[in-house]
Parts: C-alpha cells; sequence; structure tokens
C-alpha cells in the first residue's frame, strides 16, 4: 500500500481552502490515504521526530500557500516560517529532506514566494512545479490536483520493486551520487511540467501544467476524473492557441488576481501582459469574492459552475479585444446579480 498525500497548511492563512481539498481528495483517493492534522503528539514525543516520520510516510505534500503564508507571525510579531520549530516548516522540511514529492498549491490568488523570502531549509520548495486553485475554477483546479496525485501513484508503483516500503522509495527518489538536482550552480533548469516537480528557479511557464497523460492500467486509489464536455472542447482548442502563441515570462509592475508564472492558456498570457487586463481581472475577482459571500449552499455551487464555465470560455481567446470583451461582460453580469440580491 502507498503512502498517501500529506496536507500541509496554516489555518488562519488557507484553512477554508484546506478543508475543500481534503473534502475532494478523500472522495476519490479514500479516506485512509489523505494526512490532514496533526493534532495530538503524546505527551513526551520529539514532535519534530514525529512530524518527520509521519510526513515521510507519505508519497507526496500538498503545500497549500494562501496570501498571508510568507508572512504569518505568532504573537511576538516573529515571522513563523523562521522559528526552526514552526510545524508548517518542519512538514517541508521534513519532505524535501526525505526525497517525498511537494506540491505547492496556491489558492486564493496567492504567489509562489522568492528563493530569497524562505528558509534556507525550504528554498527548494521555489524550485516546484505547483498548481493554482481559485473559489472560481475550484473544480476544474482540483481536478488537476488529483490527476497530477494518480499520476505519482503509477510512478511510485513502477519505481518501487515489490513489497517496498517508504525508505525503498525515498532511496529510489533521491538523485544518482554526484548529480545536484536542485544545486543552485546548475546552468540548465530542470524541466517540469508536473506539479511537484522541480522546476527553473526563475519560475517560468511550464506547459503540460495539467501534468502528464493519463497512462493506461488500473488506478489502486480509484482515482476518477470527470471533467465537464464544454471545458474538456475549450481546453484542446486553447492548447493549440497556446503552442502557437509560446510560453515566456516577462516581468511587470502590473498583477492580474492570478500568478502569471503559473499561467497556461493564451489568454492568462494576454491578461499577464496587458495592464488594463490585469486591471480588470483583478477587478473581476473581487467582484466575484464579493458576490458569492453574499450567497450560500446551492447558490455558492451555482455561481462557482458559471464561473468555471466562463472561464472556460474567456480561455478560447486569443486577442486582446476577445478577452476584454469577455471580462467587462462577465463583471456586468455580476454586478447584476449582485443588485438583485435582497
Amino acid at each position: 500500500m502507498l503512502g498517501g498525500v500529506f496536507i500541509c497548511y496554516r489555518r488562519e492563512d488557507s484553512g477554508g481552502f484546506a478543508g475543500r481539498i481534503y473534502d475532494r481528495l478523500t472522495s476519490s483517493l479514500g479516506r485512509e490515504n489523505v494526512f490532514f492534522d496533526v493534532d495530538s503528539i503524546a505527551p513526551g514525543l520529539d514532535f519534530v521526530d514525529t512530524l518527520s516520520e509521519r510526513v515521510g510516510r507519505c508519497d507526496a505534500l500538498v503545500a497549500v500557500i494562501g496570501k498571508t503564508w510568507l508572512s504569518s507571525a505568532d504573537a511576538d510579531k516573529k515571522r513563523r516560517l523562521d522559528d526552526p520549530n514552526d510545524f508548517v516548516r518542519i512538514e517541508i522540511e521534513a519532505a524535501l529532506n526525505r526525497g517525498v514529492r511537494v506540491i505547492p498549491v496556491l489558492v486564493d490568488g496567492a504567489i509562489l514566494p522568492k528563493r530569497e523570502d524562505l528558509p534556507a531549509s525550504i528554498d527548494k520548495l521555489t524550485r516546484r512545479q505547483g498548481i493554482e486553485i481559485s473559489h472560481a475554477r475550484f473544480d476544474s483546479d482540483v481536478e488537476n490536483l488529483i490527476r497530477a496525485l494518480s499520476e505519482l501513484e503509477d510512478e511510485v508503483r513502477q519505481r518501487a520493486p515489490a513489497g517496498g516500503n517508504r525508505a525503498s522509495r525515498e532511496t529510489i527518489a533521491k538523485p544518482p551520487d554526484g548529480e545536484a538536482a536542485d544545486h543552485p550552480d546548475r546552468k540548465e533548469p530542470v524541466p517540469a511540467g508536473t506539479p511537484g516537480e522541480t522546476a527553473s528557479a526563475a519560475g517560468s511557464p511550464v506547459d503540460g501544467l495539467l501534468g502528464p497523460k493519463p497512462q493506461s492500467g488500473a488506478r489502486p486509489w480509484g482515482v476518477a476524473v470527470p471533467v465537464a464536455g464544454a471545458i474538456v472542447a475549450t481546453a484542446a482548442i486553447a492548447g493549440l492557441l497556446y503552442a502557437a502563441f509560446g510560453s515566456r515570462q516577462v516581468e511587470h509592475t502590473w498583477r492580474p488576481s492570478f500568478d502569471c508564472r503559473l499561467a497556461q492558456f493564451k489568454a492568462e498570457f494576454v491578461i499577464c501582459d496587458n495592464e488594463e487586463l490585469s486591471q480588470l481581472d483583478d477587478a473581476l475577482a473581487a467582484t466575484y469574492r464579493l458576490v458569492r459571500g453574499s450567497m450560500t449552499g446551492d447558490d455558492q455551487k451555482r455561481l462557482d459552475n458559471e464561473e468555471a464555465l466562463w472561464v472556460a470560455e474567456r480561455n478560447t481567446c486569443s486577442t486582446v479585444d476577445c478577452v476584454k470583451q469577455k471580462l467587462d461582460e462577465r463583471i456586468s453580469a455580476l454586478k447584476a446579480a449582485m443588485s438583485k440580491k435582497p
């Protein structure tokens, strides 16, 4: 039996997102394969050793990163990540040191931290390919994460010897002697595309953010990846547009609601390279959060589904005018929905 998935997060930063991600992962992977909270450590046990051991038993660590993940401080106003005893830091250190696949999951518009902003013991986190999860695209974004974990499980099973345990998988996961997979002086960036794999230090956009194509064969985790037909068709069209457009990274003073380093579709690159569109996208995200916050239950789910379909439609755009029209129309629709609220 494989080790499963460990979800690492801060309650005050991303507890809501982490809970929703946990629910979706357990429904697809099985509750016994997903480890969420380490709430109690028996008196007398070394909590560093205990956390390290529990993380080390897993095959993947999902690091949920929100907007305050990096700056979160304790009662003395000291940054938590600078504390060697910080649980989040310990969990990520353990995963990186034990060869566990680390997948940064950026939620609610958060961006991947820069290497210089992290303690040296976890600065390799910035070289791991991540996945972005938003309220608007939650269902499809989480399916990307599930697909990546499913592919990882297949990969581990193929590599691990029969009856292999966590220790044997750690040995397999480590680079051969003499090969520094994450050495800062390495001139050729390690190709990245699968979430959690080592990425270029520059954090450039990477083709195949959705993860590798599914392979044939049974999945012991029983993962099913249902995707709406409209989104599948859109993704196929957008993939061709993206291939023609090409991936690139340009630094700008403006920033939309999402992390441009994780941009996948041509429409997203168009937004990232245009200040007006970036401002419109940010305004749309703020309006969406406002409208969603005024709803509950089925109304929220219906809004999320509408937003996911709208995102799929927007991603068929390849010009500034097309993207702007889609953004303007969606903002107007959300404002109209808000005006109807009592």
